[in-house]
This record gives C-alpha cells, structure tokens and sequence, in this order.
C-alpha cells in the first residue's frame, strides 16, 4: 500500500455511504489509486433529493435522476498536499486515475461530449464517476456506513497444537496505579477579524439558488448557496462578481445573479 492521501478519513467516510456494489468498486479503485501515490478528495457521494434540486436549479446538474440519488456516484477532485487543485483535471496523476476507474467499469463525466447520448453535449462533469452496469437504483444498501479497503495479503491461521496435561498455573493479577492526567490547557479563542461591509445585494435571476465561491471564477470551490430572494452583505467587488461576506468570510457571487439595494 502507498502513501495514504491527505484526505483519507473523509474519503472512507464517503465512500461506506455508497451502495453495496458500487462501493466495492469504488474501494477497489481507491486501493489502486492509494498504491500509485495519487492524492484525491473525495468529497460528494450520496446526496439527497433536496440538494440535487438545488444542483438542477443552478445548473450544476443536468438531471434529476443522478446516480448521486442511488448511491452509484462519487465526485473527486485532485489534491496537491491539503490543498485541492480545481484545475487539476488534465494533470497526469488525475489522468491516471481516470485510467483506474474505466478498468473498473466506471463511467467518466469527463466523456460525455462523445458519448452518444441525447444529454446536452456542451456539459462536461470532470469531478464524477458514476457506476451503471447494475442499472440505475439497482444497488442495496446492507453494508451502509462500514467500509474497508481491499487487503491483497492472505490470511493465514495459526496451527494450534493440541497440549497434555497443560500444567494450569495461577494468574497473578498485577497491581494497577492510577494515571493522573494532567489538566489540559485551554487557549484563548482566536480573535476572527471583521470584514467591512459596503452594501447589500439580493439574490435574483435564479430558479431557486445560485452558488457562492471561494474565489472570483467559474472554476472556484462551492461554498454553498444563496437562495433566491436571499439577502447578502458586500465588502466590495471584482470584475463580474460580488465580493460578499459568508460566514463571515470574503466569498464571490457573480454580478449576474445579485442586484445592489
């Protein structure tokens, strides 16, 4: 086995909440990805049918009948360190992983521009794997929230010896003191700075939600959603976007989706 990714506890969080099938697949690849040092995050696997509506409103999604609902899809993206690279998806470790997931019979959303279906050619999903031979829903769900990685070692029993007359001594139970733990030391909250705000936007132009990103660009991390109607404070503003405050943090909302009040 190779080096663990940074992110490994969280990835087998998410891959135990995957169907039976599409999970033993899934912990198949994630073995042989881990043995080729290829550091991913996997950080969306099952996912409600509330959050797919939101997906489908901002266009996120082209579906409503996403393998994310049954429990036969992963999303991914490629880490450098602890930091995920969002633009990572033409480098040569996440092309290698996308090898392992196809020799796995697992299906690309990279690949959707020629697949020869009658989706919207122009969408192409990079971070999702969705696994569909057993047909859509067709997983079960008996092994949910327990998962394992593959072991390519096996398991070889001891020979027990049968013994006679075994000489049966007494037990000594040994003398236990007991631990003082030393009381922890707690440390001053951090004190979080206030970032100034110059106005208010409200959320317009949408079906029902649009995204907030961590950075002024298409290609930023989703931090969540504003709902339409939705209130949000402004520290300022870049070319096409607004810079708001979320959780109180500087965020991006683009200009098309907010109007000033």
């Amino acid at each position: 086995m190779g080096k663990l990714p940074v992110y490994h506890e969280r990835n087998m969080k998410n891959i135990a909440q995957l169907g039976d099938k599409t999970k033993k697949v899934v912990l198949a690849v994630y073995a042989e990805a881990i043995k080729a040092e290829i550091n991913i995050l996997i950080y969306s696997t099952i996912r409600t049918l509330d959050t797919q509506k939101t997906y489908f409103a901002s266009g996120a999604s082209q579906t409503m009948k996403s393998y994310h609902l049954v429990g036969q899809a992963f999303d991914v993206v490629l880490c450098e360190g602890a930091k995920d690279n969002w633009n990572g998806y033409g480098k040569p470790d996440f092309i290698k992983f996308i090898a392992i997931c196809k020799k796995h019979g697992l299906t690309w959303g990279g690949d959707w521009d020629n697949d020869g279906s009658s989706r919207d050619e122009t969408f192409i999903d990079s971070p999702h794997f969705q696994y569909g031979k057993i047909g859509y829903g067709n997983d079960t769900f008996l092994t949910r929230g327990i998962a394992e990685l593959p072991t390519d070692k096996p398991v070889v029993k001891p020979i027990v010896k049968p013994v006679s007359n075994p000489i049966v001594k007494p037990v000594v139970k040994p003398i236990v003191k007991p631990v003082v733990k030393p009381k922890p030391v707690v440390k001053p909250k951090p004190v979080v700075p206030t970032i100034k705000r110059v106005g208010t936007i409200r959320i317009v132009n949408v079906a029902n939600a649009c995204y907030v990103l961590d950075k002024p660009s298409t290609s930023g991390k989703v931090l969540g959603t504003a709902k339409l109607g939705e209130r949000l404070a402004i520290s300022g503003s870049v070319k096409g976007w607004f810079e708001v405050i979320y959780n109180n943090k500087r965020a991006y909302v683009n200009v098309k989706f907010g109007n000033l009040m």
